[in-house]
């Protein structure tokens, strides 16, 4: 997520305060994605509530009905119902309202004045801090008020206009009794998301839409749109009505057109919470269809080119899988899982305890909807939008936003200003502009500044004595390298001395091999010589022996004369 300064200082306000703020922002600036981005980090103990089910589900939520168990209807602050009649559930969630931090309320502007005071007068008696404003909750609204305007009708209507004393000057949340004494703080997000890869007319786009959502436009404005008049909606084009009625009757005349049986998909919920109702469901529990039938992808389905507001046309039906073609390629669907996180607070942190499913076959009747039910999404490929029946502030807006390129938006016919309504007391809000730094949120920036600088400080003090240490240091190994060099120089003398005894040894070593060979050599020759002599002296004996012998064998007169 690419975090702006607006975005920025909404997260100040979440981790480091304890203020209520509300997020505005165009179609498209991110205030959802900034939401859920919160949610995600949070170390606080957070709940999300919408007043629809799609933006609850799409924010890992609930609807606000289902969470505070109201009941349908006007909401009557001295006199709440809830739903809830079994007294164990209604102690649970009580006890969940005590261990609440913050609470999350997307698509404010939908929200009526009655809504936000049932909501204020709920937790003022059973949040963690009965009697204060929201019981201590934090509240964090996120909408754009110059969109959709909350719904009021005929029945209840005499409650927003003065009529009664306990009623309120206009269905808007911000003319509640909650709101003011919230103190909310006010950011806008001005960076459009939506609208990407812009050219030149998709910037003139962009600025139309922006000063459309103002109420502020210009002749080129006007001449911009109204060169998109296309009188009959173009094959595969998504319409765009006012009413329900209007959408249901166009769908149902379509499908009923079609020649075919209607084969029928059921849904099925895995994992899905007991305080989970109908309202968070994000397509129909029964959907009917035909070959032929134009419809709305209501998923992002992996490995293809289906996103969520994808228009495609149904090939055939089976009795688990849904053939469809879109852009000319056909695509198999079977039973799509959606998966909204439970959230719960473990006593430190937001924690995710499971996963709600909800499987279905990805897909509505898509020939028609409503503005109402288009906001907060985007419609891929064209659309074609009447306006002839617009009937509150914003409708024109929302539901010309809803496409990303000005290429892809067609209009039934012209757009005038009397149709690019918006409601005086929205803009009469919007006027009051961001909230400046409050006295709480100064003080916040100033201890984490004090912070940040006391830990420089600490980090340029341990570098300082790193460095003296490291001086020292070098000190150190300055002398053992003069020592080491010492060392060098006598180990260099004592190898000189080694090498010079080791020469001298070698040449004794010769000169001993040498005289060693000699007195072998005469050794050898003494031991020839003995042997020759031992020789002779045999001889010798041998004849002394024999000279002997004869001697022996004479006569004395022979041995007398000689003769022998």
């Amino acid at each position: 997520m690419e975090w702006n300064d607006e975005m920025r200082r909404v997260k100040l306000l979440f981790d480091q305060t304890s203020r209520n703020f509300h997020v505005q922002g165009g179609a498209g600036t991110g205030k959802s994605t900034l939401l859920r981005e919160l949610v995600k980090g949070a170390t606080k103990r957070v709940e999300v509530v919408a007043p629809t089910g799609i933006a609850a589900l799409e924010a890992g939520g609930h609807t606000i009905h289902k969470f505070f168990g109201l009941r349908r209807g006007l909401q009557r602050r001295g006199a709440l119902r809830f739903r809830e009649r079994d007294p164990e559930r209604r102690a649970q969630k009580f006890q969940k309202f005590r261990d609440l931090q913050v609470l999350f309320i997307d698509e404010i502007s939908m929200v009526r004045a009655d809504v936000l005071d049932a909501i204020d007068g709920i937790l003022r008696e059973h949040g963690p801090k009965p009697g204060e404003p929201f019981g201590g909750v934090q509240i964090g609204l996120f909408g754009d008020v110059l969109q959709l305007a909350p719904i009021a009708d005929r029945f209840v209507a005499p409650a927003f206009n003065g009529q009664w004393a306990d009623g309120w000057t206009s269905p808007w949340f911000f003319n509640s009794r909650a709101y003011p004494a919230g103190n909310f703080v006010r950011v806008l997000l001005c960076k459009n998301y939506r609208q990407a890869d812009i050219d030149h007319a998709g910037a003139a786009f962009i600025r139309c839409l922006q000063r459309m959502r103002e109420d502020r436009m210009h002749e080129e404005d006007y001449a911009l749109l109204n060169s998109r008049v296309v009188t009959t909606p173009p094959a595969g084009a998504t319409v765009l009505v006012s009413t329900n009625a209007r959408a249901c009757s166009i769908n149902e005349t379509h499908l009923n057109g079609l020649r075919g049986e209607f084969t029928t998909y059921l849904a099925e919920r895995l994992d899905w919470p007991e305080d989970w109702g109908p309202e968070e469901e994000p397509v129909p529990e029964r959907i009917a269809l035909k070959p032929g039938a134009r419809v709305m992808v209501c998923a992002n389905i992996g490995g293809t080119n289906l996103r969520n507001g994808t228009m495609a046309v149904v090939e055939a039906c089976r009795a688990t899988e849904v053939d469809i073609l879109c852009d000319g390629v056909r695509y198999t669907l079977s039973d799509h899982v959606w998966e909204s996180p439970v959230w719960r607070w473990n006593g430190h942190q937001m924690v995710e305890t499971g996963v709600a499913k909800y499987e279905q076959i990805p897909l509505k009747l898509g020939w028609a909807i409503t503005i109402n039910k288009a906001q907060g999404q985007t419609i891929s490929g064209p659309v074609w939008v009447d306006l002839s029946r617009i009937w509150a502030g914003g409708q024109c807006y929302v539901a010309l936003s809803r496409t990303r390129r000005l290429e892809h938006l067609m209009l039934a016919q012209p757009v005038t200003p009397e149709v690019v309504r918006v409601e005086p007391k929205a803009i009469q809000f919007l006027g009051l502009g961001n909230t400046a730094l409050t006295l709480e949120e100064y003080r916040r920036v100033h201890e984490v500044f004090a912070a940040a600088s006391l830990s420089a400080s600490d980090k340029l003090d341990e570098t300082n004595e790193a460095l003296f240490e490291t001086e020292d240091a070098r000190e150190d190994a300055r002398e053992l390298l003069e020592a080491a060099k010492g060392l060098l120089e006598e180990c260099k003398l004592y190898g000189d001395i080694v090498h010079n005894a080791l020469k001298e040894e070698e040449e004794l070593r010769k000169k001993c091999l040498a005289e060693c060979l000699r007195l072998l050599q005469e050794t050898r020759a003494s031991e020839a010589a003995a042997k020759k002599s031992q020789e002779m002296a045999a001889v010798f004996a041998k004849e002394a022996h024999e000279k002997l012998e004869k001697l022996k064998a004479l006569t004395p007169l022979q041995r007398l004369l000689g003769n022998y």
